[in-house]
């Protein structure tokens, strides 16, 4: 037998087919750029409302907001506070920011146990001045303490700039609702609520009224334009869109 070493042209490295791993870089440290505060969009931040006040100005240039709060016996307690910028500035238990219900002493038995406060703004703006309010209520019903907190309100001065892009719902109820704690008969209770956003006329409507005689002729007692409006809000939260 003849043995013949030949030189090998390509030899393959030792660690061929072998799992081998590289040392990489390190990433660079992520830091977080400084931006301007701003909400992306009214959803993701807290709800804040507009309420207008002018010492002796009309009815159209004062807001009033209203708060309900029900009883079950007579034992139970409710003391609701005025809030400015964090912090109590009144217990609202006098008229003297607005009207302040404790029962309706001409109403049913159960009414007689309500406990309301109608804000007049203009008297709160007239003591306070702008800024950001809310309506706070320490409840004990039935032996169970709560606390209730309404929306934010930002009271300032009327102005039809401001006012601009906004738009106030006023009704006053005196229905008994099935889907609603409370009974409303014969309350006359005042509510109002402002929101953003506008009306815009969606459509007119053409009405005419005309009758009969005996000789069976058609005569024309008017006619009338019918306008409709549709009201077009911005984001709001449940307990507006509720009311």
């Amino acid at each position: 037998m003849i043995t013949i070493q030949l030189t090998d042209s390509a030899p393959q490295p030792f660690e061929s087919g072998l799992a081998t791993k590289l040392k990489g870089e390190s990433l660079p440290t992520i830091t977080p750029r400084q931006t301007n505060d701003f909400c992306y969009c009214e959803v993701e931040c807290e709800y804040v409302g507009n309420v207008f006040a002018e010492v002796g100005g009309e009815s159209y240039k004062n807001d009033k907001s209203q708060f309900l709060f029900r009883r079950f016996v007579a034992s139970d307690t409710v003391a609701i506070e005025l809030w400015r910028n964090g912090e109590k500035i009144e217990d609202l238990n006098t008229n003297a920011y607005g009207t302040f219900f404790n029962g309706f002493p001409n109403g049913t038995a159960e009414q007689q146990l309500y406990v309301g406060y109608l804000v007049e703004w203009e008297e709160v703006y007239a003591v306070y001045g702008g800024g950001e309010y809310q309506i706070k209520a320490e409840l004990t019903i039935i032996g169970v303490a709560s606390t209730f907190e309404s929306e934010l309100f930002r009271l300032m001065g009327y102005s039809d700039k401001a006012a601009d892009g906004t738009v106030r719902i006023e009704t006053v109820q005196n229905g008994n609702i099935m889907s609603s704690v409370f009974d409303f008969t014969g309350l006359e209770w005042y509510q109002s609520v402002r929101m953003r956003g506008n009306f815009y006329e969606e459509s007119e409507e053409f009405e005419k009224i005309v009758y009969k005689t005996q000789e069976y002729r058609q005569e024309q007692v008017q006619d009338k334009i019918i306008e409709n409006w549709t009201l077009q809000a911005d984001f709001i939260p449940r307990s507006v869109s509720e009311f």
